[in-house]
């Protein structure tokens, strides 16, 4: 699978500890909201399409983690890193895959407000994936 893909970057690993933590500390909000509570699986869409580059073997696309559904009472679970842009290269080869999760905002202080297919012109690819 290439969403999520373990192991996790520092974005939805942090998200992942902060829902573990409230779950572990309010079962009975679980329970009652007949919710799994497992921080691995986590509310989740596409934001817009997912783009290709055939040439560069990467694609892109956005991940809101903004909460799908809505629980009755004042207590919350902890809210999302909201829009988080995932760009991957090498995906015509699972033993040389890779990818990178980068904050919608992240991106745009770095590159300005570009349309997301130009995350994968080789240059840019470079940008992301530097060491």
């Amino acid at each position: 699978a290439l969403f999520p893909r373990k192991p996790f970057q520092a974005i939805r690993s942090a998200y992942g500890a902060k829902l573990a933590e409230f779950y572990r500390t309010h079962e009975d909000w679980c329970m009652r909201n007949n919710h799994p509570c497992d921080p691995e699986s986590v509310d989740s869409s596409v934001v817009g399409d997912v783009v290709t580059s055939a040439q560069e073997h990467a694609l892109a696309f956005v991940i809101s983690y903004d909460a799908i559904q809505d629980f009755p009472g004042d207590l919350k679970a902890p809210p999302g890193p909201g829009k988080v842009v995932y760009v991957y290269r090498h995906v015509d080869n699972e033993a040389t895959l890779e990818y990178r999760e980068l904050l919608l905002s992240d991106i745009e202080a770095r590159f300005g407000n570009l349309r997301l297919r130009s995350l994968l012109e080789p240059e840019r690819l470079q940008q992301i994936f530097a060491k």
